[in-house]
Parts: structure tokens; sequence; C-alpha cells
């Protein structure tokens, strides 16, 4: 199986305060995945624009997700206060990816969102939700279910 970033948006860190929006793929999925339309080769922009804000996002959303501890470790030793926007003490990211088999057919799309905010001077996952969406336009609001969703630490 393989994972493909769709989309992403992020808030809160660094010193983007406001959401970003990246899309990497087309609005509509076909069922057999074309990979020739998903290509990064650059982030550019002017200095202080967040270009490494991007890539630590990337960087937390992927050890958040495959390292159950990383949160309590990155408090401990005070990165996240580093990397999460000061003024906000939020940092939300969303990705939209598709899983896609070794035929490359679209096996499932799925939007994650995870919000991390200050709490007693520590971090904590304050929202958590999962959704899969149902056919394949990314930009049908309505067709997206939910998997899960916690705020909290409580299942919703």
């Amino acid at each position: 199986m393989k994972f493909y970033v769709l989309k992403m948006n992020l808030c809160g860190i660094k010193n983007i305060d406001k959401e970003v929006e990246l899309s990497f793929y087309k609005k509509t999925l076909q069922k057999k995945f074309d990979s020739t339309g998903y290509n990064v080769k650059a982030i550019y922009g002017a200095n202080g624009s967040g270009k490494t804000a991007i890539i630590y996002a990337v960087e937390i959303y992927k050890k958040f997700v495959i390292d159950q501890d990383y949160i309590s470790l990155h408090n401990k030793n005070g990165s996240l206060d580093k990397i999460v926007n000061q003024h906000t003490k939020k940092l939300k990211i969303e990705m939209t990816f598709a899983v896609v088999d070794d035929n490359d057919m679209v096996l499932a799309v799925y939007l994650h969102s995870v919000c991390f905010g200050k709490r007693d001077d520590r971090y904590i996952v304050e929202e958590e939700s999962l959704k899969v969406l149902n056919g394949l336009r990314l930009n049908a609001e309505d067709k997206w279910q939910t998997l899960f969703k916690t705020s909290d630490g409580e299942f919703v």
C-alpha cells in the first residue's frame, strides 16, 4: 500500500498564525490513481514566509502518527514551544490523503485533523478527528463521514 498526501492545511506553526492550504492534487480523483499529476518539486517564497514551518508541520504530523509518546517527549524538552506559534498557542494540522494499492487503485481517502494546544505549560491534543470520503470528489463537503472525533481527550 502507498499513501499520498493530497492536501494539507495548517495553522499555528512558527510564524504562520492564519490557515494555509497546500493542494498537491486535483479536486477529483480517478479510481486508478495517477501519480504523474502528483509532484512537489520545491517550496519557494520570501524569507520569513513560512517555508521551513511547512516542513516542520509535516515532520510533526509524521512523528505524531507514528510515535504515541511524541507529545509527552517534546513537552519535556521544550521543543514544541519553539515550533508552535507564540500568539495562538495552538497548532492545527489537517492531512487529506489517499490510500492506494499496489495496482494504483484508490482504496480510500481520509481527512485526519489534529489540534495541539497549550495548557498548564504543556501541550496536549485538544481535538482530533478522522473522516473517510464517500466517493472521489475531494471538495464534496457532504461526502465526508466521521469515523472518530475527540475533544479534550474524550470521544465525541
